[in-house]
């Protein structure tokens, strides 16, 4: 039985006319009559009464015929469903973020424009350090992920974990941004304009645990607590219980209780970029890229 067999046959139970039918279908009368009695004969039953000018539909007709449209019906969706997810206007797309690129507006942006631009996409976000994200990026557990990246200031490169260099992924730049030290606002150096690396030499150092900036600490700190994600730490230092590195950037807005201050002698940096597999090619996420490519400023 062929898709063929069941649309002739619905035209004609619809019509309960071959001649008719075939005027739907856009065939000939012949077609039609040669396609039903090729079904009655696969079937082993009669599906219409044939009468002088009509026809009527039997009892095995009139079964035949609910299921029939239930099967046009589902091929119909089925089509459409297919489309819609080829142009990603459908499907499901995992992306990954930490809670520092949750303050970012690019990254808010982003995902307020993509609900409202296609509205019937499943965005799932979760919540991950960046060293986790580029794991699961490579393994297929994200599509993609708003991931803070390292660069090297001996070797001006940018370096992922496990990764020679990023080259391993598709990438945009979001935003490069220098670090600053984060301290209570009660801090003894509060209010300064800038620090030195040797202001802070008897300070307890928070940090966070699998973070890209720690390879690059220009001085072995002393760390009172190692945490899972730089919200607790922020949190921490707002309470007094140690200072931490910060990345800076006028996007960036942290709490009213700390202050941030950059540091004049590090050279570090580091890059907010959007990263996903080098053979990605899901309309959905291509989708997604192109709307944070679009709010990137102007050159």
């Amino acid at each position: 039985m062929e898709l063929r067999h069941i649309r002739y046959f619905v035209a004609a139970a619809e019509e309960l006319h071959f001649g008719r039918a075939s005027e739907v279908l856009s065939v000939t009368r012949p077609a039609v009559s040669q396609t039903i009695a090729d079904l009655e004969l696969e079937l082993g039953v009669k599906l219409f009464d044939r009468h002088a000018q009509k026809v009527s539909l039997t009892a095995a007709g009139e079964t035949m015929l609910k299921h029939a449209k239930v099967i046009l019906q589902d091929i119909a969706a089925a089509v459409q469903t297919t489309k819609r997810v080829g142009q990603g206007k459908q499907g499901t797309l995992t992306i990954g973020y930490g809670s520092l690129g949750l303050r970012h507006p690019m990254f808010r942006e982003a995902v307020k424009k993509m609900g409202a631009l296609y509205p019937d996409t499943d965005l799932i976000l979760l919540e991950l350090q960046s060293s986790l994200q580029i794991e699961d990026i490579r393994n297929g557990k994200l599509d993609a992920g708003f991931v803070w990246v390292a660069q090297d200031p001996s070797m001006h490169t940018i370096s992922l974990p496990g990764s020679e260099s990023i080259s391993e992924f598709n990438s945009v730049l979001l935003e490069e941004c220098g670090i600053g030290v984060a301290i209570p606002q009660d801090h003894r150096l509060a209010g300064s304009e800038t620090l030195a690396l040797a202001d802070l030499s008897q300070e307890g150092f928070i940090i966070v645990g699998g973070s890209l900036v720690n390879p690059y600490f220009p001085f072995q700190p002393r760390i009172v607590q190692q945490v899972s994600n730089i919200a607790i730490q922020i949190n921490l230092i707002s309470v007094g219980m140690g200072v931490g590195l910060v990345v800076m950037s006028p996007s960036l807005q942290y709490p009213d209780d700390i202050q941030v201050i950059p540091l004049r002698d590090l050279s570090y940096r580091s890059q907010l970029r959007l990263v996903w597999p080098n053979d990605a090619s899901e309309a959905i996420l291509q989708n997604f890229v192109g709307i944070v490519r679009e709010l990137l400023p102007a050159e």
